[in-house]
Order: C-alpha cells, then sequence, then structure tokens
C-alpha cells in the first residue's frame, strides 16, 4: 500500500467517517491496490467489485454514515451478503471447501473468534459496516464474520448491536 494510493480513495471518500475508512477500506487497499482516480470510475471487472458488494463508487462516495444500535434479527439484508455470511456459518463445519475447492482456515479462525467474542461480551469486537441499497436492502461491506457468529448463535438474543450505517443519498 503507498500512501498516495490511501491519500487518492480518502479524498474521494470525504462523507465516509474515518473510522470505517481506517477500518474498512484502508486495508483492502493495502492488499488490492487502488487502480481508481475518480469515484466515476467503475468497479466493474475489478477486484473491488466483490468487495464492495456491487456498490458503485459514487454511491460509496456520496453515502451519508452513522453508528446506529441494530436489531439484526428484523433487517433485510441482500441475498448477496445473507448467501456470504451462510457460507461462513457453512465453512465453519469445514464444508464450504466443498463450494469453493479449497479451505478457507483463517475464515473459520475468525468466524470463531468473532462467535467467542460475541458470547463473551455481549457486542461485536468492532461495529460492521453496512449500506443501505437504492432498494432498501442492506449490504454487508465488513462484518461478514461478525454477523455470521451473530447468526450461528440466534440473532433475538441481541436487540441491539453497533453498527456503521451509510445510505445513498
Amino acid at each position: 500500500m503507498t500512501e498516495d494510493n490511501v491519500m487518492q480513495a480518502r479524498s474521494m471518500f470525504k462523507k465516509m467517517p474515518d473510522d470505517v475508512f481506517i477500518n474498512y477500506l484502508a486495508p483492502l487497499i493495502s492488499d488490492l491496490g487502488w487502480p481508481f482516480e475518480s469515484d466515476e470510475q467503475s468497479v466493474i471487472g475489478t477486484s473491488w467489485e466483490r468487495v464492495l458488494n456491487g456498490v458503485s463508487l459514487k454511491d460509496l462516495s456520496s453515502a451519508n454514515w452513522g453508528v446506529c444500535e441494530v436489531n439484526f434479527s428484523r433487517f433485510p439484508i441482500c441475498p448477496q451478503s445473507e448467501n456470504d455470511i451462510r457460507l461462513v456459518i457453512e465453512n465453519s463445519n469445514s464444508s464450504a471447501d466443498n463450494y469453493l475447492g479449497y479451505d478457507l482456515k483463517r475464515c473459520r479462525e475468525s468466524f470463531f473468534f468473532n462467535r467467542h467474542y460475541l458470547i463473551q461480551n455481549g457486542e461485536f469486537i468492532s461495529p460492521v459496516v453496512l449500506l443501505i441499497s437504492k432498494e432498501l436492502f442492506v449490504k454487508v461491506l465488513d462484518g461478514n464474520h461478525r454477523l455470521a457468529a451473530l447468526f450461528s448463535v440466534g440473532a433475538k438474543k441481541y436487540k441491539s448491536l453497533k453498527a456503521w450505517v451509510g445510505s445513498i443519498a
């Protein structure tokens, strides 16, 4: 990750809180690089398309953000995010490698760490990052392992968990 890449990306997301940028996007920029110079560019066909769950740079840059207390047992999560969470849960039983063709040990470790943390502390280790789409579905941008841990122990047990929620302006 070059400082220039981070600064370029940061300049595109002026409305995004530092906490979201630093904990969500900056580590991904370190791993994937940042090939974009403008929020007008398309993520389609790049590794960022999957990472951003189909959200355009323009939508992400225009989102309004806030920390909310969320009852996840009543949240309308989009089908792609539901599938991602389901795969994390299935992988905790070593069955996702049947679908994917490779082992996801780090995914399992993250799931069990987050599950243990949630049970012991009654909260996420850090807020998940969500975006309410134009279709009013909730897209999970960061937090599939934390949400998989939550759903595996029963979301109804936890009425109020912190999340960063962005809504597209």
